[in-house]
C-alpha cells in the first residue's frame, strides 16, 4: 500500500474516533442538562426518520431570500416556510393579507433580520438613520448586532419581570431621530414579554 494511502487511512480512523468520542460526550451530557440555554427534551424522532429515510440530507434545498417572492426558480421549500409564518402570524393576531416574515436558524439571526429590515424601512421613510432602543433584559445579541450594523443604541431599563419600562423609554427618546424599538417576546433569562400597547403609546 502506498504511504499516502496509509496516511489517509490513519487520518480517517483518527477523525472517526474523534467523532465517536463526540457522540458519546453528547449522549452522556444530554442526560445532565435541563433548562437554559437549550431544552434537551427534543421529540423529533419521527421527523428525522422521515428525513433520513427519504435521503433528503443528500439534496440542497435553498430558501434564501423573501419567502413571499414566488419568482424563485431553484429548488426550495418556500411554500412550507410561508405556512409556518402564516401559522405563527395568526397566533399573534396578524391577518394573512397583512403579514410578512422569514424562518431563521436562530434567535440571533432573527434579531439581525428584524433590525436590518427595520433600519432600511425607517431610513427610506425619514431619510435619517434611526436610533435603536432595546430593553436591558432583551437578548444580548441585540447589542452586538447594533454595533455590527453601525447603529446608535439606547439601552432602556426593565422591570423585575424583564419587561421594558414605558416611562423609561419615554425619558430615553432622542426626539429628532426615528426610533427603532426592539420588542422582546420572551426574554432569555426571565421570559419577559414587553407590553407593546404601552410602548406603542409612547
Amino acid at each position: 500500500m502506498p504511504i499516502w494511502n496509509s496516511c489517509a487511512a490513519l487520518q480517517t480512523n483518527n477523525i472517526q474516533k474523534q467523532l465517536n468520542n463526540y457522540v458519546n460526550y453528547v449522549k452522556t451530557q444530554k442526560e445532565k442538562e435541563f433548562g437554559y440555554p437549550a431544552n434537551q427534551n427534543i421529540q423529533l424522532t419521527q421527523f428525522y426518520k422521515w428525513y433520513t429515510g427519504n435521503n433528503l440530507y443528500s439534496a440542497m434545498v435553498n430558501n434564501a431570500g423573501d419567502p413571499f417572492d414566488s419568482s424563485k426558480s431553484y429548488m426550495n421549500a418556500l411554500d412550507i416556510e410561508r405556512e409556518v409564518i402564516e401559522y405563527f402570524g395568526s397566533l399573534y393576531g396578524f391577518e394573512k393579507d397583512n403579514l410578512w416574515g422569514i424562518v431563521t436558524n436562530s434567535g440571533t439571526d432573527g434579531n439581525n433580520h428584524g433590525i436590518y429590515f427595520g433600519v432600511n424601512y425607517l431610513e427610506k421613510k425619514t431619510h435619517k438613520k434611526p436610533v435603536m432602543y432595546v430593553s436591558e433584559d432583551a437578548h444580548y445579541s441585540n447589542m452586538r448586532l447594533a454595533d455590527l450594523q453601525n447603529l446608535d443604541m439606547v439601552v432602556v431599563p426593565a422591570d423585575e419581570h424583564g419587561r421594558m419600562i414605558p416611562e423609561e423609554l419615554e425619558k430615553s427618546l432622542i426626539k429628532n431621530r426615528p426610533a427603532l424599538i426592539v420588542y422582546a417576546m420572551g426574554t432569555t433569562f426571565k421570559g419577559g414579554i414587553d407590553d407593546q400597547e404601552a410602548l406603542n403609546k409612547v
